[in-house]
């Protein structure tokens, strides 16, 4: 697995929103756990049938939401045109939160490692 590369691609308020980039907060012990697998599921994907993710801008809300106070997370960011080519564009669905309304990609699927450029530590993005 790689380390957390600095980079400054922060969303400005007059940019265009990247989504070919997503991003995906992961127990550092479940990631690590899955480095001989050629796919990652977190612990929910289980009971909810995908893995939550997020665009660069959401990254701080998510964190504030559902795991604030935590530091055994790293942040995965996916290509998601290497994702779709491997589990199928149709796996990869922008669907709306029911607790905020925003727009979040769903990957109904485990994620593959091929799809991961990079792990970055979590404060990264706060």
């Amino acid at each position: 697995m790689s380390n957390a590369r600095p980079v400054d691609d922060a969303p400005h308020d007059d940019a265009p929103r990247d989504r070919a980039t997503m991003f995906h907060m992961a127990e550092r012990e479940e990631w690590e756990a899955a480095a001989t697998d050629h796919a990652y599921a977190p612990g929910a994907y289980a009971a909810e049938s995908f893995v939550h993710c997020s665009y660069r801008e959401q990254l701080a809300g998510v964190y504030q939401r559902y795991y604030a106070g935590r530091d055994d997370l790293v942040v995965l960011e996916i290509d998601r045109k290497v994702l779709e080519s491997l589990v199928g564009a149709a796996l990869v669905i922008d669907e709306a939160s029911t607790a905020t309304g925003e727009r979040f990609p769903h990957v109904y699927a485990p994620l593959p490692h091929a799809a991961v450029r990079v792990v970055r530590d979590l404060d990264w993005f706060r």
